[in-house]
């Protein structure tokens, strides 16, 4: 493993540790996805507050703020990131997609992961 797959599946790791998902609530926890913008410093520490993307789906319900908050929770409470310091430049700024992934349809396409997006599927 290299580069994202290395860090990736460490800041996934530690991310799923942390990470108090609301009960799932109908249809609507089925299509949750919400991606952030995520500065670390180089000794893993959130460099300024994780921002909720523009294109991410709009927090409009009490279900929706409440995933989102959750998942801002876990980026927060789970700092420092321990995460290899050769891969520095790439995980210095990138965006971590939090969603739910409907149960018995598999993995999340591997587009969602890259050097910028990380996936954190809950229910996979």
């Amino acid at each position: 493993m290299r580069g994202p797959d290395t860090w990736g599946s460490m800041f996934r790791h530690q991310i799923e540790r942390c990470w108090r998902k609301p009960v799932r609530v109908g249809d609507e926890a089925a299509s949750m996805k919400v991606e952030f913008v995520v500065k670390l410093t180089r000794e893993g520490k959130l460099d300024g507050q994780p921002e909720v993307l523009p294109g991410s789906k709009s927090a409009t319900s009490d279900y929706a703020r409440a995933y989102q908050a959750s998942a801002l929770r876990a980026i927060t409470d789970c700092q420092p990131f321990t995460l290899p310091a050769e891969y520095y430049d790439q995980w210095k700024h990138f965006h971590p997609v939090f969603m739910e992934w409907p149960a018995g349809q598999g993995q999340p396409a591997a587009g969602e992961l890259d050097t910028r997006k990380l996936s954190i599927c809950r229910g996979c």
